[in-house]
């Protein structure tokens, strides 16, 4: 199981909003401490879990378009030139 932020907070003995901090390179952290949190990070393995801050701050970085299937609309000439997945014609 991934590390949590509460998991590296109890390894290093400081509250999770001091390991958001240090994540998140705030400047209103000692050395010291920024220190402990880095080393309990690395054992861990700790990694930002990328989906739950997207959800978080209400941004996915992608953009869904739904295109009837049957529609021979400009709109579905477009998605079929423009997919990644779509084959080429």
């Amino acid at each position: 199981m991934a590390a949590r932020l509460r998991d590296v907070a109890e390894r290093a003995g400081v509250s999770v909003k001091t390991v958001s901090n240090v994540v998140n390179n705030h400047p209103h952290v000692t050395e010291a401490t920024r220190a402990k949190v880095s080393a309990a990070i690395e054992e861990l393995r700790y990694r930002p879990n990328l989906s739950a801050r997207n959800l978080k701050h209400g941004r996915a970085g992608f953009l869904a378009l739904a295109v009837p299937a049957s529609s021979p609309s400009p709109c579905r000439r477009w998605t079929r030139r423009t997919s990644p997945s779509s084959p080429r014609r």
